[in-house]
């Protein structure tokens, strides 16, 4: 996969670089800041939903490098293949964030903090929502933003060495 004879890969990488944090930030106001949960769980749906986009075409160029530089070898090097066993465990991670963002915006009730009330959202009256679906939100962003730090982190020290 290339852009103008450039590997997609090494540019691509920079949008999962700033829209997985992006959506861990979001994804924690959400859980954590009821108040702004209003305008935030839109930018926890958003976001997430972009960065697993994004995270599918970053994994997807990097296998085609991959393929390009190292096809008719058995192995790769040791760096590159705890990069790319940690891209896998990245995308798990923001598969699981986007489940979780989308059942938040679905569920979690959003006072309007607009005078107007509008996007203000009732969501479920169930008792366990106000606690699962946060703590499943904390988890989902913190463990996505560790996982963007190490593979990227990984990606580096193969490109770059130790």
């Amino acid at each position: 996969m290339e852009v103008g004879g450039l590997p997609l890969h090494p540019l691509i990488v920079h949008a999962t670089i700033g829209l997985v944090p992006l959506a861990a930030l979001f994804a924690l106001v959400t859980a954590l800041v009821p108040g702004w949960r209003w305008f935030a769980r839109w930018g926890t749906l958003l976001t997430a939903l972009g960065a697993l986009l994004v995270v599918v075409v970053t994994r997807a160029s990097g296998m085609s490098l991959l393929e390009d530089r190292y096809g008719g070898q058995p192995r790769i090097p040791e760096q590159l293949q705890t990069h790319q066993d940690r891209a896998q465990l990245l995308l798990y991670a923001v598969i699981v964030l986007a489940v979780v963002a989308v059942l938040a915006f679905l569920l979690l009730p959003a006072r309007s903090a607009l005078v107007s009330g509008k996007l203000e959202h009732t969501g479920s009256t169930a008792t366990w929502v106000g606690t699962v679906v946060p703590a499943l939100l904390v988890l989902a962003g913190l463990a996505a933003l560790v996982l963007v730090v190490m593979t990227g982190d990984a990606g580096a020290r193969s490109v770059w060495g130790s």
